[in-house]
């Protein structure tokens, strides 16, 4: 395996990885980040934090988790991951799960700090704070989920379980 790097402009703290097989096909893309920085988020929704992978593409039945859960998940982290049907007349569902992160904005509700937040083909939803959601059919044969911690904090952050919803009947892990 050979190993191709790019550097960012000279004040950024992100280098670019490229990891090439012998035959020069794309294995992976990795983004290193200096620790108390920041984290940026890479091609292929992977993000590398303190030696942690957030992110990625997967196949139902299936489970995401924020970086170190059960432990404190890391300030200015972002994750997404696409989670998808192995058909298309298979819809995704959000199991229930408990989570802890910043809570919304006293004033406005809105979850302006640490966020995850689903995204289907008809619509979306955004989590905050601390709560159970108790499943969530998406009617649609992928999920996108994005979760962004903006602030530091010592959260526990969340793990979701997603299965299969097929002529009503739950196909799970």
């Amino acid at each position: 395996m050979t190993i191709s790097s790019h550097r960012t402009p000279k004040n950024s703290a992100v280098n670019a990885i490229a990891a090439m097989s012998a035959v020069g096909r794309m294995l992976s893309h990795i983004c290193l980040v200096v620790l108390g920085v920041y984290a940026k988020a890479c091609a292929g929704h992977s993000t590398l934090i303190a030696s942690y992978w957030c992110g990625s593409e997967q196949s139902v039945p299936s489970w995401i988790e924020t970086p170190f859960f059960p432990a404190a998940y890391p300030a200015y982290a972002t994750c997404e991951w696409l989670i998808r049907s192995p058909g298309e007349r298979q819809a995704v569902l959000i199991e229930g799960f408990s989570y802890q992160m910043q809570a919304p904005d006293a004033l406005t509700g809105k979850c302006n700090k640490d966020s995850l937040t689903f995204f289907t083909a008809k619509s979306n939803f955004t989590l905050c704070g601390s709560d159970v959601l108790r499943s969530y059919d998406s009617d649609s044969p992928w999920i996108r989920a994005v979760f962004r911690a903006r602030h530091s904090a010592n959260q526990r952050g969340f793990r979701v379980h997603f299965s299969l919803k097929s002529d009503n009947v739950i196909l799970d892990n």
